[in-house]
């Protein structure tokens, strides 16, 4: 608890802000350990510093700036990570560190907004990730648009984010994998979890379309956007019969 803490022990912004640094700048471009071990290992540092800005209830520039940082961070994990043994990588974990990060840049945003400040830069790329981590969710989708102002709805990456939310809703595949193709690489990132049941989605309108009611491997692979067979083997099996040999 944060009552608990010494104040010796506490980290002031600053140097959580240079700890954060290293942690992205030179622990992260380690290339001599397994991905999975740095993301522990930067995971468990980054909790800490989470931790200390907290104590101090500091929601500042800094707190904003890091906070940033290590929503990319989980991003990036997500999908680097997520054909990972669970015993490896924690997907269900990583997500609710992503939502508890997004959660506290939202606050922080508003607060700056309510205080008359400038927004802060990147806020509307750290909102469209919001969404997109919520793609699931119409509820969640609609409650976070409702508080945004409209100059922050009507820009580039919450349209995008939207248009996301669109496609995955009426399971539309094709412009799904198009969106995906096109999208720059966090944004991507973000929806990596919804590849997969877009995937089988596809898969099963294909193969309702055709007149055998199969789907020839060619045409699997690129209504999928699966790159090779063995990509696309685990929902063929899962769908057992709907190859065309």
């Amino acid at each position: 608890a944060a009552e608990d803490e010494r104040p010796e022990d506490v980290r002031p912004p600053a140097v959580l802000r240079m700890t954060m640094n290293y942690l992205i700048d030179s622990i992260m471009d380690d290339q001599t350990e397994p991905f999975s071990e740095v993301q522990l290992f930067v995971r468990d540092r980054m909790r800490a510093i989470r931790k200390d800005f907290t104590c101090q209830n500091v929601r500042d520039e800094t707190a904003v700036e890091v906070h940033e940082q290590m929503v990319r961070f989980h991003i990036l994990c997500g999908h680097r990570l997520c054909e990972e043994e669970r015993a490896v990588f924690d997907p269900k974990q990583n997500q609710e560190q992503l939502n508890n990060c997004l959660t506290t840049l939202k606050e922080m945003y508003a607060d700056f907004r309510k205080a008359g400040k400038a927004s802060c830069p990147n806020e509307v790329e750290f909102l469209a990730y919001d969404i997109l981590a919520r793609v699931h969710s119409a509820n969640d989708v609609l409650h976070a648009c409702m508080r945004l102002p409209d100059d922050i709805l009507s820009s580039a990456p919450i349209r995008r984010a939207l248009r996301a939310f669109s496609l995955v809703r009426s399971e539309d595949f094709s412009g799904f994998f198009k969106y995906l193709r096109e999208a720059p690489y966090l944004e991507a990132c973000t929806l990596h979890a919804q590849v997969a049941p877009m995937r089988a989605r596809a898969l099963v309108v294909l193969a309702r379309a055709s007149p055998k009611g199969k789907v020839s491997l060619e045409l699997a692979l690129r209504g999928t956007a699966c790159d090779t067979a063995q990509d696309i083997m685990p929902f063929i099996e899962a769908y057992n019969g709907v190859l065309d040999a």
